[in-house]
């Protein structure tokens, strides 16, 4: 399987950031992206109907290339999410929330996973509490040839690496086919819900490749 030549315009991965009232760390989020987006990868940041400078922060942005800002009544993170998937065109999709900082050089690292064509690719965290140290939350450099054998070792045993949305890139085929969304009714774990619809609709679609690269 290869990049068609119908695939040339196609952003390879699309970027989405739901925001709402997080002007403190935008920038920084804004940055560790900026930094490093190639000209073939689109950012989309979607605000959720913040009520302090976030909304004005990202309208700063309008008229840059592969850059586009959604501003939206509040309704949830969900629901912002939602509203990313249906802007996004790239081949691959890549969450971030808004206090994320993604890692130094990430984007270009892990281009060279894509040639493995999976239709997942996970890979690991470091997570920054508010106190206390970080903690390195690692995958392994693997090929899962199907579902059934990522879950024996990802989803049965309960590794909440296959919860987060922020550190994986999902094949927007499997997406769009599927009509996955995000469950805008629910609280919490909406993540984890989306990403179990997502493993259940790509056996045949594809491997998941599974990366010790820090997203």
């Amino acid at each position: 399987m290869e990049f068609e030549d119908s695939d040339a315009r196609m952003p390879v991965i699309s970027i989405i950031i739901p925001t709402w009232n997080c002007e403190k760390y935008l920038d920084e989020v804004l940055q560790s992206v900026l930094s490093q987006l190639p000209e073939d990868n689109e950012l989309i940041a979607v605000d959720d109907g913040s009520t302090d400078t976030t909304a004005q922060k990202l309208l700063a942005l309008e008229g840059r290339p592969n850059i586009r800002i959604a501003l939206r009544k509040h309704a949830g993170v969900s629901a912002a999410r939602n509203a990313g998937l249906d802007m996004a065109r790239g081949k691959y999709v890549f969450f971030l929330d808004c206090d994320d900082i993604l890692r130094n050089g990430f984007l270009k690292d892990s281009r060279p996973l894509l040639s493995k064509y999976a239709a997942l690719y996970i890979f690991s965290i470091e997570r920054v509490p508010l106190h206390g140290e970080n903690e390195f939350w690692m995958v392994k450099d693997r090929v899962y040839e199907s579902v059934s054998d990522f879950a024996d070792e990802y989803v049965r045993v309960r590794n909440l690496l296959v919860y987060s949305n922020c550190n994986k890139f999902y094949l927007r085929s499997i997406i769009e086919k599927n009509r996955i969304r995000f469950d805008e009714t629910v609280d919490f774990g909406e993540d984890r819900l989306f990403n179990y619809r997502f493993l259940s609709c790509c056996e045949n679609e594809g491997r998941i490749v599974t990366s010790a690269h820090i997203s």
